[in-house]
């Protein structure tokens, strides 16, 4: 009787203690408010509104497409393959583009020339975080002095002087050509791009950067080098 009755009051009294540790430790370290307020948290939800609409419109267009193929691949296999190949290129950037975009011009500020600084090229890094930001805002493809990007392209700083896919840029001024989906996301572009911090942080090395008025007709030319594929072999044309 008189364990049965200890037992009973050491499993209460454990109950009681795990309770005041878990309270103890909750007062010591309280939940983390978000401290935000409404406007913030409304913009960011309109961001990820606007990123769920991309994807929608995204998934929509690779449905068309895929529902185009099936229908061509099935009255003509050879057609839908020559298709898929043009498409690839343009993709990767074998080919010649025209179409909607903007360019930008790189040229040195009116001081750097009015105090004889002498010109230096365009930091790496701040070429880096021009393409980074111009294929986050909805450019299809692109140009740095006439040296098509693509998906291998590298921005290198070589013995001191700032390469696009291996090759020497030219000093500012120079021009850098950008195509996009639609003239509508041309002229977006532009806006976020007078919106964003990169034209003073160009500025701060000496560089201007000048967004001309979207246009119709930018040609954008193909990459000229080589495309190196690692893992996959070209077959005979007897296999």
């Amino acid at each position: 009787m008189n364990t049965s009755y200890y037992s009973r009051i050491t499993i209460v009294l454990f109950i009681i203690g795990v309770m005041m540790a878990v309270l103890y430790n909750t007062v010591q370290q309280p939940v983390e408010r978000d401290t935000r307020d409404i406007w913030e948290v409304r913009e960011e939800l309109a961001q990820e509104k606007r990123r769920h609409s991309d994807l929608l419109k995204e998934i929509r267009t690779l449905n068309e497409v895929m529902k185009r193929y099936e229908n061509v691949a099935q009255s003509s296999p050879e057609v839908a393959l020559r298709e898929t190949v043009e498409r690839l290129e343009s993709d990767v950037g074998l080919t010649t583009y025209t179409g909607p975009g903007v360019q930008l011009i790189l040229k040195p500020s009116p001081e750097a020339i009015a105090l004889g600084t002498t010109l230096q090229p365009v930091p790496p890094g701040l070429l880096m975080q021009l393409v980074n930001s111009l294929y986050e805002f909805k450019a299809v493809t692109l140009a740095i002095d006439n040296q098509r990007m693509i998906h291998t392209s590298a921005i290198r700083d070589i013995n001191g002087k700032t390469t696009v896919n291996g090759k020497p840029l030219a000093m500012p001024p120079l021009a850098i050509q950008v195509g996009t989906m639609t003239l509508e996301e041309a002229k977006k572009l532009k806006s976020q791009l007078e919106a964003s911090s990169l034209i003073d942080s160009f500025y701060l090395d000496d560089v201007i950067l000048e967004i001309s008025e979207p246009q119709e007709d930018v040609v954008i030319a193909k990459y000229a080098n080589d495309v190196h594929v690692d893992y996959l072999q070209q077959m005979d044309k007897g296999d």
